[in-house]
């Protein structure tokens, strides 16, 4: 019988090896420590002691990403290199003080070192950029005689990681997951706290063709809760411990599992670990209990613990191609009734949640990852306090309530997940999904006006369902959308009062000329013959005149993404800002619209009738503010942001009675309440 047993087992396994091996195969756990020194650090010595005698005790590996203010500190520096060979080294990319004036950049400086235009490489200009990751890297390699292959920050962009990967060739990444507001930093819209290879054009969007892929593997950060983490970023591996998750480490184990075991996928993997500018006790207490949790799980469930460099050398030779389909699918860890699912390729990611109670079916999140969509900070320098990262949506409950598609299915049967293919079955109908599409099935099924009129995607309704599929390419390429008109020395000339007057004046020269000649006894064709020698020079001097004084605007393709959220918008009167900044500096190709007051474009993709004025933005109080905008009978305020220009909605929302419903790096759409 053991004989039979053995055969049976070997057979099974040739034939179907993802069946026998499933379970024990593709597990990891990567721990990674972050090193900084902060206003609140005491001793960092004594810190990195308590920390690496955690993991040495428990004979961990980890990977341990050094700050610059890290590399100048003599007695630290003895103590990493007395770590031992388990122990991976690293960079973390936050710009200090120190670290600029090195680089010889100028810091930018704000009340705290956590603005992201002050502690992220987005905030400086490319040439910047460059001049930090090489004082970074060779600050690196002459304290330990090697290039270091992993990196981190909360958020690096994408030109920065491709410099890098060009130049010194780095393999990894360690990113922030998913979270929409916490510390100012939003990071919204990538893979759901699980690996992925980035787009050279777009650090938070996975690669969905491999001309755009970088050949590096982005990590998450704090992973989240896949249902209670989309609502609130607290509830994640890192912050379980505050209000209002108050949990413990039995909570921060759940999550844990949920992500570092396969399941269907082609492997599990999650990020754990704890920054060093911490006091010692945190490495004695809540890490010692995360780093026994992973322990265990190791011994348990064969999990196999490996450095940020180990596991991005696997999944780059596992994953030669594009970042693999991802399924996280769990009823909530807190014991709601609620089932949450995220079905995740390199075209698009999808959220969907199931009550259990009340039966109600609705996707929360759904966006498509484009091949030639450019991050906004890729070329224009961050100089706002707060970083903005946000890939466009069609679907955003946490953005907008009223931004979900809910199905009256009834209660939910059966999920299967086979290579890819994800099947949820209801009582009522089903949704199907796979790698380059997602298929709903079911009767009375209304298509959103935002899915029906995206030029981005391809709906097709017929007697067995509704196919949506990503397209690959954005309503306008990576330049932005480029127009032509004329120039702020040329607008302010046309509306000369001088200027008009000669118009008009040259006006009706023309008009009385042609009157006299149509009076002329000679033919129709001398009369017309007549007119055209005076039109033609006419008209081929205002062409080089306008040629010669107008030129191209630029508006970005973030811009774009938010006129688009305006167009499918009830109809109602737009307010735009009526002021020019002639003075701004910019790093796009062409001048940013805006700059020179050119909104005619709004109207043009928004779809919708703007009013310009300055009037309610530049109000001395409140009530002059609420008074001047009443009058105006407007339904929405778009407002724009390009590096150091910024437009913002004057006063606090409720003084105006509007509320924030769209908005990434570069727009913002306020909608008056009750519109």
């Amino acid at each position: 019988m053991k004989f039979l047993f053995i055969v049976f087992v070997s057979l099974i396994g040739i034939l179907f090896p993802e069946t026998v091996f499933a379970d024990n195969e593709n597990r990891f756990v990567t721990i990674v420590n972050p090193v900084r020194i902060s206003f609140y650090t005491k001793d960092l010595n004594k810190n990195l002691e308590v920390q690496n005698g955690v993991l040495k005790r428990l004979n961990l590996p980890a990977t341990w990403l050094l700050s610059y203010d890290v590399l100048t500190q003599e007695k630290a520096l003895e103590t990493i290199r007395s770590f031992d060979s388990n122990q991976e080294l690293g960079l973390f990319l936050e710009i200090t003080p120190d670290l600029a004036t090195n680089a010889e950049v100028e810091y930018n400086r704000t009340a705290s070192w956590h603005y992201a235009t002050s502690v992220f490489l987005s905030g400086y200009n490319q040439e910047d950029r460059i001049k930090i990751i090489d004082i970074l890297f060779e600050k690196f390699k002459g304290n330990f005689g090697y290039y270091p292959t992993s990196v981190g920050a909360w958020w690096i962009d994408s030109f920065s990681l491709d410099y890098m990967k060009q130049k010194y060739g780095i393999t990894g990444n360690l990113g922030l997951a998913d979270q929409f507001s916490t510390d100012g930093y939003k990071v919204w819209g990538t893979y759901w706290s699980t690996p992925f290879y980035p787009s050279k054009y777009h650090a938070g969007m996975p690669a969905s063709d491999k001309s755009v892929k970088l050949d590096l593997v982005t990590l998450q950060w704090a992973p989240r809760d896949p249902l209670n983490g989309y609502y609130n970023s607290y509830f994640s591996t890192q912050d379980y411990l505050q209000s209002p998750v108050n949990q413990n480490t039995d909570y921060f184990k759940k999550i844990l599992m949920l992500y570092a075991i396969r399941n269907s996928n082609s492997f599990g993997q999650i990020v754990v670990g704890l920054e060093s500018d911490l006091g010692p006790d945190a490495y004695k207490n809540e890490f010692e209990k995360q780093m026994e949790v992973v322990n265990k799980i190791k011994n348990d469930y064969g999990v196999r613990v490996v450095s940020m460099s180990e596991f991005s050398d696997w999944y780059m030779k596992k994953f030669p191609d594009l970042t693999p389909i991802s399924v996280i699918e769990t009823t909530d860890l807190l014991g709601k009734p609620i089932k949450v699912i995220w079905y995740q390729s390199s075209y698009y990611r999808i959220g969907i949640v199931h009550n259990l109670e009340s039966k109600e079916t609705k996707i929360i999140d759904f966006r498509t990852y484009i091949s030639d969509f450019q991050e906004p900070y890729y070329s224009t320098p961050n100089k706002e306090l707060d970083l903005s990262i946000y890939i466009p949506s069609y679907f955003d409950e946490i953005n907008n309530p009223e931004d979900v598609w809910k199905f009256e299915f009834g209660e939910m049967k059966s999920l299967t997940d086979i290579s890819g293919k994800l099947e949820i079955q209801f009582e009522g109908g089903k949704i199907v999904f796979s790698e380059k599409k997602f298929v709903v099935f079911g009767k009375n099924i209304i298509v959103p006006k935002i899915l029906k009129e995206a030029s981005t995607l391809k709906v097709k309704e017929n007697g067995l369902g509704i196919e949506i599929f990503p397209k690959s390419k954005w309503l306008v390429d990576r330049e932005g959308y480029i127009f032509r008109d004329l120039t702020d020395v040329a607008t302010h000339e046309v509306l000369r009062k001088k200027t008009m007057v000669l118009v008009l004046i040259f006006a009706s020269g023309f008009l009385i000329i042609s009157v006299l000649i149509f009076r002329l006894r000679i033919s129709e064709k001398l009369k017309l013959l007549f007119l055209s020698l005076i039109i033609t020079p006419t008209l081929l001097l205002l062409r080089y005149w306008y040629q010669e004084n107008s030129m191209d605007y630029y508006v970005s393709q973030a811009e774009i993404d938010v006129l688009y959220r305006l167009s499918v918008l009830p109809k109602g009167r737009v307010l735009v800002y009526g002021k020019e900044c002639l003075g701004c500096d910019w790093k796009t190709p062409q001048k940013p619209a805006v700059f020179t007051n050119k909104r005619s474009y709004v109207q043009k993709w928004g779809r919708h009738p703007i009013i310009y004025n300055s009037s309610v933005f530049e109000a001395e109080n409140q009530q002059e503010a609420k008074s001047e905008f009443d009058k105006l009978n407007v339904a929405y305020i778009y407002v724009t942001k390009y590096g150091n220009y910024v437009e913002k909605v004057p006063f606090s929302p409720g003084d105006l009675n509007i509320e924030k419903i769209y908005d990434n790096a570069n727009a913002e759409i306020w909608r008056v309440k009750g519109r």
